[in-house]
């Protein structure tokens, strides 16, 4: 991959956006096999742009659906989804940006900043989208599930160039790996389909259906 060399005067341009002394990148100067920061950070804010527009899109499709009457598990795995996965996205999320903005003294335009309102907004759709997917559907959300391998493995990347820039340990690299864990929790919760709908007693047993209608996009893709 071909390092993007900033001269003095594109790096004035820069400036604004990208505070690291490493530039835009994409490629590390500095480490071997690694990106730089500011390269990370919009990076990943690009995706979770891409993410908003697209779950945007299918709140707004999904909320013209009539809600499901769902059993007290399919309840309870929603609750699970919510308090365990979205919520604590929300928070973290939130926690992320106010210490971001102190720590870039006030400046809203710059990379790390951008990203943490990016995740910030990201996080409210996915609560958004794992609700309306649950209590309208009966199949896990397709759009999750492709987000969030994607999204972990950003965060990890991330995750390792903090180390590797040899760093002392902060409240935002705290935050940082606590987004990761709930990333994984949330993403593993998803992967559990809604349960099933309380039934009208003249109704077709859903028993009886083919497994394919419920399967997520993982089951289908690895279907025989």
């Amino acid at each position: 991959m071909a390092q993007l060399v900033l001269t003095p005067a594109d790096k004035g341009e820069v400036d604004w956006i990208c505070l690291d002394q490493e530039g835009l990148g994409p490629v590390s100067h500095l480490r071997e096999l690694d990106f730089t920061p500011c390269f990370e950070h919009l990076s990943g804010s690009g995706m979770l742009v891409i993410f908003g527009l697209v779950a945007g899109a299918r709140c707004a499709q999904l909320v013209r659906r009539q809600e499901r009457h769902e059993t007290s598990e399919g309840a309870r795995l929603l609750w699970a989804k919510l308090l365990i996965g979205a919520l604590p996205l929300v928070g973290l999320s939130s926690a992320q940006l106010i210490l971001t903005v102190i720590q870039h003294h006030g400046s809203v335009i710059s990379a790390p900043v951008i990203d943490a309102v990016v995740t910030l907004i990201s996080s409210l759709f996915i609560g958004v989208l794992t609700y309306y997917n649950h209590t309208r559907t009966r199949r896990s959300s397709t759009i999750l599930l492709t987000l969030w391998p994607f999204y972990l493995l950003e965060q990890a990347v991330a995750i390792r160039t903090q180390v590797l820039l040899h760093r002392s340990p902060s409240a935002l690299f705290a935050i940082q790996c606590a987004l990761l864990g709930v990333g994984v929790i949330s993403w593993t919760l998803e992967c559990f389909c809604p349960d099933r709908v309380k039934q009208d007693p003249d109704a077709e047993p859903e028993d009886k259906e083919f497994p394919y209608e419920r399967a997520n996009i993982y089951s289908r893709l690895t279907y025989v």
